[in-house]
Parts: C-alpha cells; structure tokens; sequence
C-alpha cells in the first residue's frame, strides 16, 4: 500500500513539474532574453566555459535549484544541446520554439515519408485527441503515441515526426516528449490544430 501511495504521488509531482515547467518557459519573453544573453555574456567574459556558464547562470536564477524561473529553464535546455556537442546558436535554434507564439515552417514538412497529405492529417487528428486526454507527462505521452501508431499501422518515426514537425516547426528538435511537455498541453493543441488546417489548405491545393 505505501509503495502505491508513493507511485500516485511520484505521478502527481511529475506531471505537476512538468506543469509548471511548460508556464514558466511561457514567460519567456523580451526582457527574460536579455537577462539570458547579459548574465550569459557576462559569465564567458571570464573564459569560463560555455557549459560551466550554462550551469552558473541556472543556479544563479534558480536560487541553487529551489525556484523555477524562465531564464533557469533555459539555460538547462540550452545546457542539453551544448552537452550533445551543439554550439550555443545551434543549441538555441533547436529550442526556440518553445518561447515564441507562433512558428512558421512548410506546410509540406508536415507530411510523413510513405504517406500523402490526407494520410498524415488523419494521423495528426488522431494524434490531437490521445494528446488532448492523456496525462500530459513524458512517462504517458510516449507510450500513448507509440501505441496510435500502431494502432494506425504507422511506423513510429512517421507519427512522432508529424507531430514533432507541428509543434515545433522543426524536422529536428530535442526528445518529443520532454518538447511536448515543456510546451504544455494548451499550446500543444493549439499549434497541432493549426498544423491540421494547414494539411486541409495542402489538400485543397493540391486537389485543384
């Protein structure tokens, strides 16, 4: 019984993180980038290493890790990508989106190798409602989506970048599920809804 009261609260916390995390990289705006670059700026001035800066600049807005604070969030995205052996630009370009409104891409990037328009619309709207109902954590959205798409006779690397592609704008983005939950459900939604009525205008056209 303890161990199940302490799965149910482990849940509880993830997806509250997972939360709360995804609002406050929302908060992400104008003034919040030049705290970023001038904090940032200010640390390499003193050849501290890049992913050494990273860090400092996380603590120092974090208050050592007990707080959640816009810049702190990023500077740990950020932080992944430069690990991975990206530049900062580079590492900053693949998680951009999470911190604008809107994204622009090619309505065409939308649609999945091995299948035409309709097909990866149908797949996306499939997509939109296991994403509108499932807990919206890492530990239940991958495994819910895995299982659509086999359920739709797709392979996963077609779904996953149909919905990685409307989310994010970007053929290539940091791991799905930690982007999907880092932009909160709502916006998920969202930007999933816009990306369907752009494959509806791709049909159209194409149908002309």
């Amino acid at each position: 019984m303890l161990a199940e009261i302490q799965d149910i609260w482990d849940g509880l916390r993830e997806a509250s993180r997972g939360k709360v995390e995804g609002f406050y990289a929302a908060q992400f705006g104008r003034q919040e980038r030049i705290q970023f670059y001038e904090s940032l700026m200010g640390v390499l001035e003193d050849g501290i290493p890049i992913e050494e800066a990273l860090e400092t600049v996380e603590r120092a807005f974090s208050n050592g890790g007990r707080d959640l604070h816009p810049v702190s969030i990023v500077c740990n995205e950020v932080a992944m990508g430069v690990r991975g052996g990206k530049t900062l630009a580079d590492a900053w370009e693949l998680i951009d989106f999470v911190f604008v409104e809107e994204i622009a891409y090619d309505p065409a990037m939308l649609v999945a190798k091995g299948l035409d328009p309709a097909g990866s619309l149908a797949a996306l709207e499939a997509a939109q409602r296991v994403l509108a109902e499932v807990p919206f954590t890492e530990a239940a959205l991958e495994p819910a989506l895995r299982d659509l798409a086999a359920s739709l006779g797709l392979k996963t690397g077609q779904l996953f970048g149909i919905v990685r592609v409307a989310t994010s704008g970007k053929a290539v983005a940091p791991p799905l599920f930690g982007s999907l939950v880092a932009l909160g459900r709502e916006r998920t939604l969202a930007r999933c809804a816009e990306a369907a009525q752009k494959l509806r205008s791709l049909i159209t056209a194409t149908q002309a």
